[in-house]
């Protein structure tokens, strides 16, 4: 789900318009993860590159690791207890001249479990 999206960038190609976005979009994850943080406790850092096989596009992995993977890097995530799911927070670009985008997922948490090569 997008939360909050910048500008796109075709018209544009200043390195300091994509800096103010990008620090925009940093400071509300920042907000809402110190939001998150209070109710419900420290996030797990998880890069999502890491739950990939390298034999296996972004389009096989499990929803929404997949699409992520494709748009974005290191996500804070928090386990929501009793619910075998996991809630993130990422910040996606899939091309230079795409907006900057803050996004939330929710996923199985057997989706993290780590995979053995050439397991898709």
């Amino acid at each position: 789900m997008r939360l909050e999206e910048s500008q796109d960038f075709r018209e544009t190609r200043s390195s300091e318009a994509r800096g103010e976005a990008r620090r925009e979009i940093k400071a509300a994850r920042q907000a809402l993860g110190a939001l998150l943080t209070a109710r419900r406790g420290a996030p797990e850092d998880v890069e999502l590159r890491d739950h990939l096989d390298i034999t296996c596009s972004a389009l096989r992995a499990p929803a929404p690791l997949g699409t992520l993977c494709a748009v974005a890097g290191p996500m804070p995530l928090r386990h929501l207890p009793g619910t075998g799911r996991w809630a993130g927070l990422a910040i996606g670009q899939a091309a230079p001249e795409f907006p900057i985008t803050l996004l939330l997922a929710v996923g199985e948490t057997s989706a993290l479990a780590p995979k053995a090569p050439g397991e898709g």
